[in-house]
């Protein structure tokens, strides 16, 4: 290239001397033709091979001293391409027409000035132009990356659409804020509308739960079942969930608690239900408590806006120790298979709706210690088997509709420390098998229709410090055996027909706080002893009307004493000084009949 060069100059001069116009041109046209199509490197390459300055001023050989852009460049930035080449010759060649003649350069200087412009232009343009070009490039590139990845994914999508789709035909998608309406979606379909893909993985779980539990799970047509629910969401749960691993053991238990949670969202949606029904380890669920190698071992979900029935199934978690689910609103009855959890310690089911009768299967339960069916609906009566919980020490039966007898094996269960039968329909006598209950510290028999007198065994109850037996139908006098229950503190006999006098041995009793035996028959005199139970805070005598004699100054000691009724009893003449003392000490509540009390707060 280079000698062509020199061919065109004529001789081999190496600075100072022009180029002819007519190659410069051609040097020029070729290299920004080349700049058009090439990289910037390939533009060095071919200015270096020439040996040509592109600065302004440039065209000379390389070492001549430098100039302003030439008319021509300017040109060739307003006229781009091809239409560019005219006037880009004519440009250069009036450059160089201005070298050669002298006398015309004066006049061309403008020209020149012009033409250095265009140059400079011209440079700045193409490199703007190349950039430009190299950024539409990447941005199709990237267009091109994305559209590839859509595609496939919508690809992927539209041919695995079994990922989402349950059922042949769509519907009950299953997302993680989909649970309310999955349930909803389920009951409109049936086993046999399940998609390809999970109606085998349905069946592989049916099969497997079937042949580890015994269970008969074919016998539910509809998906609206929650057992087919929890079947439902297992096989999703464990075909499409990388997060959990199943042994046998696990597959059982995470079809129960999803059994209990469809079980028990019937008609409400629960206040905590953090983790359920989700790919989390269901020791980490809400109310769920395990042992170190993941058997459940705690259900605990009080105040939880539970609804439904207990599931039967619930039986296979055989390491469960603890099922608490008070004050909720389950109905249906108490399932007989919880007679197979040989571990249960705590068994709650207070304030529900729990209907039917107490399963006598129950007395299976030797472990059993806490045992709550208070507040609920069940209509039976209380089971010979109960006396088989050895184990117990606290049973509360209390505000049901029972009846019928306390079961005289009761005495076997000698480690009750509470007894609560409140609030239901028991009939006769209280059996004295109970005074063998030695640990007792709590007896509650109010609002009943026991009947007979208080036995005389309760002075073998040395631990009892809470007796209720009001609104009864108990009859007879009260025994003095009561004197030997020392650690007593709680003593309510109103609302039978007890008749005699009060017996004198209470005063024996210490740490009695509360004493009532209004509404009853009792006759005689108030006891003075009375007087010796210094922590007493509340006394009710009111309603006997066939007590007489005066009430007893030493009364005026109780200075604990916050309340007194003593209205509609038969006593005469008027209240010490020592009692209307106790006015000025702590006494706020002071009934009596007015003639009779020039102190009493309400007469």
């Amino acid at each position: 290239m280079m000698q062509e060069i020199d061919n065109e100059r004529g001789d081999s001069t190496n600075s100072g001397e022009y180029i002819t116009p007519n190659n410069i041109y051609t040097m020029v046209r070729r290299t920004t033709l080349e700049n058009n199509n090439s990289s910037n490197r390939a533009e060095s390459r071919v200015v270096e091979e020439e040996n040509i300055d592109l600065t302004p001023g440039a065209f000379y050989v390389t070492g001549q001293a430098g100039g302003e852009r030439p008319a021509w460049a300017q040109q060739q930035d307003n006229n781009p391409d091809e239409e560019n080449s005219s006037s880009l010759q004519s440009s250069v060649s009036r450059h160089f027409s201005s070298l050669f003649h002298p006398r015309q350069s004066a006049a061309n200087s403008t020209t020149t000035e012009q033409d250095n412009t265009i140059v400079q232009s011209t440079t700045k343009e193409i490199n703007k132009k190349k950039w430009i070009i190299t950024v539409l490039l990447l941005l199709m590139v990237a267009a091109i990356a994305i559209g590839v990845g859509i595609g496939l994914q919508d690809s992927e999508q539209d041919g695995d659409k079994d990922n989402l789709n349950l059922f042949v035909g769509g519907g009950c998608e299953y997302a993680d804020d989909s649970k309310d309406t999955f349930q909803e979606c389920s009951c409109q379909k049936n086993p046999t509308d399940l998609a390809p893909r999970y109606k085998s993985q349905y069946e592989f779980v049916k099969e497997s739960l079937m042949n580890q539990t015994g269970l008969d799970l074919n016998s539910n047509a509809s998906f609206c079942e929650p057992t087919n629910i929890a079947l439902l969401w297992l096989t999703i749960d464990a075909n499409s969930n990388s997060l959990v691993v199943y042994d046998e053991a696990k597959l059982v238990r995470r079809f129960v608690l999803a059994l209990c949670f469809q079980s028990w969202s019937q008609k409400s949606s629960w206040t905590h239900k953090d983790w359920w029904m989700t790919p989390a380890n269901e020791c980490q669920w809400f109310g769920v408590a395990c042992d170190e190698h993941g058997e459940i071992l705690s259900i605990s979900l009080y105040k939880n806006q539970l609804s439904g029935s207990i599931p039967t199934q619930i039986a296979l978690l055989s390491k469960l120790s603890t099922l608490n689910l008070n004050s909720n609103s389950i109905t249906g009855p108490i399932p007989t298979e919880l007679g197979h959890l040989d571990n249960l310690v705590a068994f709650n089911v207070r304030g529900n709706q729990i209907s039917g009768n107490i399963p006598t299967d129950l007395g299976r339960l030797r472990m059993l210690q806490n045992f709550s069916l208070e507040s609920n609906r069940l209509n039976s009566s209380l089971p010979d088997e109960i006396g088989n919980l050895t184990s117990v020490k606290y049973m509360s039966v209390a505000s049901n509709q029972l009846r019928g007898s306390i079961p005289t094996s009761i005495s076997y269960c000698t480690e009750l420390r509470l007894l609560s039968l409140n609030f239901n329909g028991f009939t006769g006598t209280i059996p004295s098998e109970i005074g063998l209950l030695t640990q007792l510290e709590a007896l509650s028999l109010k609002h009943n229709k026991f009947e007979g007198s208080v036995p005389s065994f309760i002075g073998d109850l040395k631990n009892l410090t809470r007796a209720t037996f009001q609104d009864n139908v108990m009859t007879g006098m009260i025994p003095s055996e009561i004197g030997m229950c020392t650690s007593l503190q709680d003593l309510r006999l109103h609302g039978n027909h007890f008749t005699d006098s009060i017996p004198t041995e209470i005063g024996s009793l210490k740490e009695l706080q509360k004493l009532v035996v209004a509404h009853n028959r009792f006759s005689g005199p108030v006891p003075s002893q009375l007087g010796n139970c210094k922590n007493l805070t509340h006394l009710d005598i009111s309603y006997n009307q066939r007590m007489e004699g005066t009430m007893p100054p030493e009364l005026g000691h109780l200075s604990y004493l916050e309340s007194f009724e003593f209205d509609f009893t038969g006593l005469t003449g008027t209240i010490s000084s020592e009692i209307c003392f106790l006015l000025d000490v702590g006494l706020t509540t002071l009934h009596g009949e007015c003639h009779k009390c020039d102190c009493c707060t309400n007469c």
